[in-house]
């Protein structure tokens, strides 16, 4: 969009057609009855309308409400000190190479085989009562005869009992879809030892093929590898049928219980018995699935029973800490099906359907060799484990089982596994960075192209992909930055990087590396510039020149071919990009940063402060204008060396007052000087906010009229650090109303509330512009508590004492204690409040510009002020503060007295306040400048005419246009001709 507004203020000036062309060409419709304004008229600030006072006529057409313009200032620069090289001959050092017997050590990736869920003493007896037909014995039913004796009846014949007994055919269909992989042991175990007690030859073992899509279903003998596809026949009637499985319970996408449903109409009538034995925790919940297929659970802590259940199951959830479980999954590499199961039986992470809920987890991954965590979550859960695990007796345990169950892999995989623990637990091992360093040295002496070598690469690709991130700070760095370059040497020198980079790895290290670290490796110069008034910017090499004037936010060095990382909010995850030049970045209202070789930088966008009028940048840097006492002052803001931290500068008579400037908020503690007649009073800047008004019903010496409601404060004001003293009362009103004079830096008293406004009518006649004015009774509270919601800013009755507040010493009673000065103190006497306002409780009470209400209600209000109806006479002003008269339950931030205007006594003063003639949100902009960026609005609507976009504070000055822009204008320049 900024590049279309530049167009059209260039395009403004040329001939009749031009504009409309060039608009179209951008995207902007015209609006019915559009003006051409060859020159815009400059803009009246004073003119535009408060927020909140703009006043709509029936013709005048609706105006979308603009978002503010957004700076980037560099918050913090940080030059990086250079560490000492490392010495790094042991890459070509023969001796840390890896020799023949070590290239040849005994090891494994096949691993001890999970125990069986159950023992097939507890499987016979259901798997016959299921599978089995009832055949006539060899002993006599004599029940059965006694009965036909007894009625008479001939014996034909003599019935013998009847027992189950195994039919002379078995089939066996077995599920080994990837979901069900911890459980393909148990159907492997299953199936040998009915094969070793029904014989080989009346066993048959089946798996289906479900990716197949064709007619026919595709099967093949299990487990044995050979064999052929070949189309299913349904088995004969007399041949029982045990399915292992799930019949796609648990399949969330549906697939597999549609190809279970062919299966069972292809089994639909067969009259032999068919089971199943389902390893998950719940069968289907299709009532005709569970009574065609009698699924019963397979599960270790679920007792079988006798007979096959025809209306499913479902087995009771353990309760389980899955958080634990995670946490102990991201310390490891890899978990295969046998380190599973133990690792869940020893660490009693409940009965065995966990694991197959745990293998098909969405932050679960699953590998040639097992499963490992996800990456997205593995940070997460290691932190835990940090925090929560190391160093117990479950992560000894844990450990103790990793170890016994890999005692016999080879040895890349138990010093991965040491490495692991060694990061994660902030370890050190001698062992691990001897295979590191082993390992680096053997890939950077290998033949190139050698089996040798490729499986080295392989090997080491593997270690960098599954150690933890914490890596990169660990003690393991150097080595594991060393294999690092190693293995990615090609990529680094074509200057391909990844994209994301993890939390703490550094490139300039594996570029260092890559180059040979020479002692002076060439650099190249980048600069952040900022390409648009929302906050947009870029990172580019010094050198480019793309056409326009745009203002450099910060220069910075790196590695030649390695561009600056980015890190976006939140920044403390220290997730990090390396920036694509030219590419344009939001900063995403918040905080970025910027780091390479040589810097560290810090970057947030700013919206115009709300103590200032205008914001712009130009060539010499970023600038804000604040009116003041009817002056305008401008302020830059400064970028601080090394750790200096950046700030703004501003002109005297304002400043920032290091006692109460706030380390995270570079305006916090800003003031502002008056001095009349050598009689100076400190201004301070009271930012617009949100507070409770009011007290809570429990504070103890709370009166009724104090309601408690949410106040919200849309504009800054001034507010005097202290009240008017008698010095500055005389030189405006040349005489002393006071009682107690004896220091002029006493606050004056014995002035009425229509006292006050003499005293400010004259004071703003002195100084036009001041704008000076008693603060809202809202204001006033606001600026007394300044964040703070106890009674007073100090905090309670307990806090309270004669050193921190001039009152009489009691809580609720009359009289004076012994130390009580009974008189008023000169200001800045007693302790100032974060906002550096002194002396808001006690002393003498302060008038304020609301007339008094009885009650303010319990309802959120904004900008509350209470204006006089009518006349003025006689009406009860607002005061609030306390005084040295007054006990501690009367000077407390909630506090409110009333009196007429015409009341004078020797414990009432004032405090001043100067209005604010802040624009609205987003409408201070500069008046000129050299840039697309001096703007103090964002982007005009597309619709709107030049003179309008002029007005939104788009664009004021083209300056020099790009290549792109300057084309088309010579096109229409072209078309104009002919």
């Amino acid at each position: 969009m900024a590049w279309g507004r530049l167009a059209l203020i260039h395009a403004a000036g040329e001939a009749e057609q031009v504009l409309p062309e060039i608009a179209a060409c951008f995207g902007y419709q015209p609006p019915v009855q559009q003006q051409k304004i060859t020159q815009p008229p400059p803009i009246d600030y004073a003119a535009l309308p408060e927020a909140g006072n703009e006043q709509v006529t029936g013709n005048q057409p609706t105006v979308a409400e603009v978002p503010p313009a957004r700076f980037l200032r560099l918050r913090r620069m940080v030059r990086k000190q250079q560490e000492d090289e490392r010495n790094l001959d042991y890459l070509n050092d023969p001796e840390w190479c890896f020799t023949e017997r070590d290239r040849r050590q005994e090891g494994t990736y096949r691993f001890d085989r999970p125990t069986p869920l159950l023992p097939m003493s507890r499987l016979t007896p259901f798997l016959l009562n299921g599978l089995g037909l009832q055949q006539a014995g060899i002993r006599l039913d004599h029940r059965q005869l006694s009965k036909r004796m007894a009625k008479g009846l001939a014996i034909q014949k003599l019935p013998f009992l009847l027992r189950q007994r195994w039919s002379q055919r078995l089939l066996i269909l077995v599920d080994v879809h990837k979901r069900l992989e911890p459980y393909w042991s148990d159907f492997e175990f299953i199936v040998l030892k009915l094969r070793q007690q029904l014989g080989n030859e009346v066993v048959q073992v089946l798996r289906f093929d479900e990716s197949y899509r064709g007619h026919e279903l595709q099967v093949v003998s299990w487990p044995e590898t050979s064999g052929h596809w070949q189309c299913w026949q349904p088995p004969s009637s007399n041949v029982s049928v045990l399915i292992l499985g799930d019949l796609g319970a648990g399949d969330v996408s549906g697939g597999s219980r549609a190809f279970w449903l062919r299966v069972a109409q292809r089994l639909n009538g067969h009259p032999a018995p068919v089971v199943t034995l389902n390893p998950l925790a719940a069968s289907s919940a299709d009532m005709r699935t569970n009574r065609q297929f009698q699924p019963s659970p397979l599960n270790d802590q679920w007792s079988l029973p006798r007979y096959p259940l025809r209306n499913g199951f479902g087995v009771a959830p353990v309760d389980i800490d899955q958080a634990e479980i995670f946490a102990c999954l991201s310390v490891l590499p890899v978990v295969d099906t046998g380190l599973l199961r133990k690792l869940r039986k020893t660490l009693g992470w409940g009965n065995s359907a966990m694991e197959g809920w745990l293998w098909n987890h969405r932050d679960i991954q699953q590998t040639g060799l097992g499963v490992r965590l996800r990456a997205a979550v593995t940070a997460k859960y290691q932190r835990l484990y940090q925090e929560k695990l190391a160093g117990t007796a479950t992560a000894e345990r844990l450990w103790a089982v990793v170890e016994e169950h890999h005692r016999n892999a080879f040895q890349g995989l138990k010093r991965l596994v040491q490495a692991n623990r060694c990061v994660v637990e902030r370890q050190q091992s001698a062992e691990v960075q001897d295979y590191l360093q082993r390992l680096a040295a053997s890939i950077s002496q290998g033949t190139e192209g050698s089996g040798q070598k490729l499986a080295l690469l392989q090997q080491a690709r593997t270690i960098l992909a599954v150690l933890p991130e914490q890596v990169w700070q660990s003690e393991l760095s150097e080595l594991a930055y060393d294999v690092y370059a190693l293995v990615h040497r090609d990529e680094i020198q074509a200057g391909e990087w990844p994209e994301t980079l993890q939390a703490g790895f550094d490139p300039v290290k594996v570029a260092q590396r890559v180059s040979g670290r020479s002692k002076q490796p060439e650099t190249d110069r980048w600069q952040i510039v900022q390409v648009g008034v929302n906050g947009e910017f870029a990172v580019r090499k010094k050198e480019t020149d793309d056409g326009l004037q745009i203002i450099t936010l910060a220069e910075t060095e790196s590695v030649k071919g390695l561009a600056p990382t980015l890190a976006f909010p939140p920044v403390e995850d220290r997730q990090r990009f390396l920036a694509t030049e030219g590419e344009h970045y939001s900063s995403q209202g918040g905080l970025f940063r910027v780091e390479t070789q040589s810097d560290f930088l810090e970057f947030d966008a700013l919206e115009k402060p709300s103590w200032a009028s205008k914001i712009w940048r130009d060539q010499s840097g970023l600038k804000v204008e604040i009116i003041f006492a009817g002056q305008a002052y401008i302020a830059e803001w400064q970028e601080g060396e090394a750790r200096v931290r950046n700030h703004w500068q501003f002109p005297e008579p304002l400043g920032i007052d290091p006692e109460f400037m706030d380390l995270h908020d570079s305006e916090k503690g800003l003031y502002a000087d008056l001095t009349i007649k050598n009689i100076t009073q400190r201004f301070r800047w009271i930012e617009p906010g949100t507070f409770m008004m009011g007290s809570p019903e429990d504070e103890e010496g709370r009166w009724e009229d104090e309601d408690l409601h949410q106040v919200t404060l849309t504009k800054g004001f001034w507010l005097a650090d202290t009240t008017v003293t008698q010095e500055l009362w005389m030189a405006v009103m040349g005489e002393n109303p006071s009682h107690f004079k004896n220091s002029p830096k006493k606050p004056v008293e014995q002035v009425s509330w229509d006292d006050c406004q003499q005293f400010i009518a004259k004071l703003n006649q002195q100084i036009p512009g001041l704008q000076a004015q008693l603060p809202t009774e809202a204001q006033w509270e606001y600026a007394c508590r300044a964040g703070t919601p106890t009674p007073f800013l100090f905090g309670g009755k307990n806090d309270l004492t004669l050193e921190k507040v001039n009152y009489s010493g009691k809580w609720d009673d009359s009289g004076y204690e012994d130390k009580a000065l009974q008189q008023t103190a000169a200001v800045k006497i007693y302790p100032a409040n974060t906002w550096g306002l002194y002396e808001m409780h006690g002393n003498v009470w302060e008038w304020c510009r609301d007339v008094w209400q009885d009650n303010l209600g319990s309802e959120p209000v904004i900008d509350p002020v209470h204006e006089a109806e009518g006349g003025t006479a006689g009406v009860r002003r607002v005061m609030r503060g306390g005084s040295w008269l007054g006990d501690g339950r009367r000077c407390r931030s909630a506090i409110r007295l009333r009196d007429g205007p015409d009341y004078r006594y020797n414990l009432i003063g004032f405090r001043l306040s100067l209005g604010h003639a802040e624009l609205r949100q987003g409408d201070g902009v500069a008046g000129s400048g050299v840039s697309v960026l001096q703007t103090g609005a964002a982007s005009a609507a597309p619709d709107s005419t030049v003179a309008e976009q002029v007005q939104a504070g788009a664009v004021l000055d083209a300056g020099r246009l790009s290549a792109t822009v300057k084309s088309l204008l010579g096109r229409f320049r072209a078309k104009d001709k002919k």
